[in-house]
């Protein structure tokens, strides 16, 4: 079973998703589910495609990996998509950032922030 754990600026983000898409937490919702079943410590399924997901770097020293996955938002194209950074940790998802296009995301600023608050989490 797959826990989810958010970092307390990721809640503060998502809020302002929400607020421009308000199917937002249809989609935050779904994306979990999806991300359960793919990282499942059981039966793995995987439900998101190669393009969708981005294995971003691996942490060795903890046994965690950095993702990057796109949430599929109703009334929006892909490539204007919010992405969300989460680590994968112990059968534990933690939830550090998400971003959009609209927002004009710099994707090494926010990977870089990511990683900034792993360490909020874990250590």
């Amino acid at each position: 079973m797959i826990e989810f754990i958010n970092h307390k600026s990721f809640d503060r983000e998502m809020r302002g998703v929400c607020k421009k898409y308000p199917r937002g937490y249809d989609s935050f919702a779904s994306i979990k589910k999806l991300l359960s079943k793919r990282f499942s410590p059981v039966e793995s399924e995987n439900l998101i495609g190669p393009g969708k997901i981005h294995k971003i770097e691996d942490y060795i020293d903890i046994g965690g990996e950095l993702w990057k996955v796109e949430m599929s938002v109703s009334n929006l194209r892909p490539n204007q998509w919010p992405r969300v950074w989460f680590l994968l940790l112990n059968n534990v998802i933690y939830f550090l950032h998400i971003d959009t296009h609209q927002e004009n995301y710099d994707h090494l600023e926010s990977t870089n922030l990511a990683k900034d608050r792993i360490s909020d989490l874990i250590f």
